[in-house]
């Protein structure tokens, strides 16, 4: 400014210099003969010549000026620029605090440079910094939200005082009062923040639109490969936002869901708001994702989608007012359906992308391995609330175990198909899963044979298919160690075996049905040494051994009982029986003493094993 007010100083004495001279030629020229030809050397400037260096001296000042301008605001975006990537340095060393207070002083510099270039009608204002700004601080609130705790820490924002009082001298504008919804006051919940980073992220997309696309060199309209990198980066943030807020909200159903106090219909309006919400965080979510053709966080959102519709038909769940369920409905299933849609379209889309993608096929197939067992998940869960709460208003019990069988079925195919055996975290998981399947398909077979006539000629095929899913559930409880499950498995099987006795009427017959239920029992040899570690489980251990060992002296008596039909013919394996059911009666059991009744029962066994051969 100094240099150009010198300049218009020099420029105006100079100019009354030419007006002096050119009066004393005028004052020379008056006395001189006007016939005399003027010499060429005294030529006079006209008035316009005048006007000419006035504009050029007028020029020359405003083009000086504007160079002075553009390398302030080159000089402030690049100071902007530096701001932000220290703020982004402070981000990564998870100090939020100090990130926050640098990002406001690169706000300051975006605002005194959209100032500047306002006032000189200029609009080539690039907002990527500002952009930059916004995401960052987007992080500065997702972050904190993974992190178990924060440090509060802060920081001396270097020449922030120099800047500003340069500003200040400049009569430049830097309020960014606008922005203070941008920045923490006081500590906030997870939902707030979560919030406060999505307006973050959408404000620097909207940014990004706003500005005008540049054509390059090579004739390619819209923005550069740089620019369109941080859009997709922006927008990638926006829809993990999206998925972390909807996980936030799923979180606050289910404690609903788990958790009801009584307040039936309350709980209700609350949970259909949320659910709402859900929705279309996790429908936003999968917009962005699928523009930035990211196959793997769409995926993720559709199980995530897949979860809420499982939340959803719990939540809708019939129950009386005391707070106890009803039959399964219709409106459950609807929303079971949905989640097995969004399940099984994830599944696909990562089938698709495992084609394209070779390379990283082992990191998809860990992915799909997780959507594939909550489908099963899904299925299984089908299957165990019609068991439990059948809808016997609506369907016939025909129709409700075909049903049934189903979902239990399909829960099975993906359990044996999908490979969970290979995989440390499913193999356990499976295993059980898949032991209660075939415990549960063991008592839905066994509960139809008790409503089925002794003549029914499906009463045989019934009860050995329920016979055959107990036997598995053995296995599968006794392989992974679950001791109390293959002993409540092992008991129902006894009573099934128990209740065909009575239906029996040959000595042959009711004599192999009883050695059968002993062998059977038998069974129990090995989870004898299987330890417990809680005192519930072994209460409940206990428990299940008195019972089956009250059910083996009980097929003693029925194989005595059946001897005793032709006495005169088995006189001395009658007298083994009978001494070995004294024995066995007169064994004394001390509660909750493992080791004697455990010893009692394979005593037992023993001298049984004798006896049949």
């Amino acid at each position: 400014e100094q240099i150009s007010d010198k300049l218009l100083e020099e420029e105006e004495e100079e100019r009354k210099l030419k007006e002096s001279r050119t009066k004393c030629v005028d004052e020379k020229l008056a006395s001189v003969d006007p016939l005399r030809p003027i010499p060429r050397t005294c030529k006079v400037e006209p008035n316009t010549c005048k006007q000419e260096l006035i504009s050029q001296a007028l020029a020359s000042k405003k083009q000086f000026r504007n160079t002075l301008e553009c390398q302030l605001v080159g000089n402030i975006q690049k100071v902007a620029h530096v701001y932000s990537v220290l703020a982004e340095l402070k981000t990564n060393e998870k100090h939020f605090d100090a990130s926050f207070q640098i990002l406001k002083m690169g706000l300051k510099c975006n605002q005194i440079v959209k100032k500047l270039l306002s006032i000189n009608n200029k609009e080539n204002y690039s907002p990527d910094n500002l952009s930059c700004l916004f995401g960052l601080a987007g992080d500065n609130h997702m972050l904190p939200l993974k992190m178990s705790s924060v440090e509060s820490s802060s920081t001396q924002v270097i020449y922030e005082k120099e800047f500003l009082s340069l500003f200040q001298k400049l009569n430049l504008d830097c309020d960014i009062s606008h922005y203070d919804w941008c920045f923490p006051v006081a500590p906030l919940v997870d939902r707030e923040k979560l919030h406060l980073a999505l307006r973050c992220y959408e404000t620097a997309l909207r940014l990004r639109k706003k500005k005008k696309p540049e054509s390059t060199k090579k004739g390619r309209s819209g923005r550069t490969a740089k620019s369109d990198a941080l859009d997709r980066r922006l927008k990638r943030k926006l829809g993990n936002a999206f998925n972390e807020i909807s996980a936030l909200y799923m979180e606050k159903l289910n404690e609903i869901v788990n958790n009801s106090q009584g307040n039936g219909d309350v709980e209700h309006r609350i949970s259909k708001i949320w659910i709402h919400k859900c929705s279309t965080f996790l429908e936003k979510g999968f917009k962005i994702f699928e523009s930035v053709n990211d196959v793997i966080n769409c995926v993720l959102l559709l199980s995530n989608t897949g979860k809420l519709m499982r939340i959803t038909a719990h939540v809708y769940a019939p129950k009386r007012k005391d707070g106890k369920r009803l039959e399964f409905s219709s409106n459950e299933k609807q929303y079971l359906a949905k989640a097995i849609e969004n399940y099984q379209l994830a599944i696909d889309t990562l089938k698709g992308a495992s084609k394209k993608d070779k390379s990283g096929a082992k990191n998809l197939n860990s992915l799909a391995m997780r959507i594939k067992w909550e489908l099963s998940a899904t299925y299984f869960g089908i299957a165990v609330t019609i068991q439990d709460f059948a809808p016997v208003s609506t369907y016939s019990w025909e129709q409700i175990e075909k049903d049934i069988d189903s979902h239990y079925q399909k829960a099975l195919k993906i359990l044996d198909t999908s490979d969970f055996d290979s995989h440390v975290s499913f193999a356990c998981l499976a295993g059980v899963r898949k032991g209660t399947i075939y415990y549960r398909l063991g008592s839905l077979y066994h509960h139809k044979l008790r409503n089925m006539s002794e003549n029914d000629p499906k009463r045989k095929q019934t009860f050995n298919l329920a016979d055959s899913y107990y036997d598995k559930s053995h296995e599968m409880f006794y392989l992974w160690e679950y001791k109390n499950d293959f002993l409540n498995s092992l008991l129902e099987r006894i009573a099934m075996h128990e209740a065909a006795l009575e239906i029996y009427s040959g000595f042959s017959i009711k004599l192999k049905a009883n050695q059968q239920i002993i062998r059977i029992l038998m069974k129990v040899r090995k989870v004898m040494s299987m330890t417990l570690e809680d005192d519930h489980d072994k209460r409940e251990c206990f428990t299940f051994l008195k019972l089956l060992f009250e059910r083996l002296l009980k097929a003693i008596e029925n194989i005595i009982k059946t001897y005793s039909y032709k006495a005169s013919k088995y006189q001395d394996i009658l007298r083994k029986w009978k001494r070995l059911h004294l024995e066995a009666s007169k064994m004394t059991i001390r509660n909750n003493d493992f080791e004697s009744l455990e010893k009692s029962i394979c005593s037992v066994f023993d001298s049984c094993s004798q006896l049949f051969n």
